[in-house]
């Protein structure tokens, strides 16, 4: 099989929150079985930033994963919300 590449947005709960803090917080809770490509900050409006975060994923380890990864993010203090925004196959 493959690997799959999935893209997140992840949004703080205001602009008060240090998104690059978030980020680092971000890394120590995604499952070991997941590996983060890479993660970049995106203006979205008033001040407010985004994290848009790529995660590979191996088909293999079931469909499961990236409802842990959601849930994980999520309960991070400062997190308003992550979503899936994209996925796809990429060759291994």
């Amino acid at each position: 099989m493959g690997t799959v590449a999935i893209i997140y947005r992840v949004m703080p709960d205001g602009v008060e929150v240090d998104v690059t803090e978030l980020m680092n917080k971000i890394e120590k809770v995604i499952p070991k079985e997941a590996k983060i490509q890479g993660m970049m900050i995106k203006d979205v409006a008033y001040g407010i930033k985004a994290i848009l975060m790529r995660v590979l994923v191996n088909d293999k380890v079931g469909g499961g994963l990236p409802d842990l990864i959601e849930q994980k993010v999520g309960e991070i203090p400062g997190v308003a919300s992550i979503e899936a925004i994209e996925q796809s196959l990429t060759q291994d």
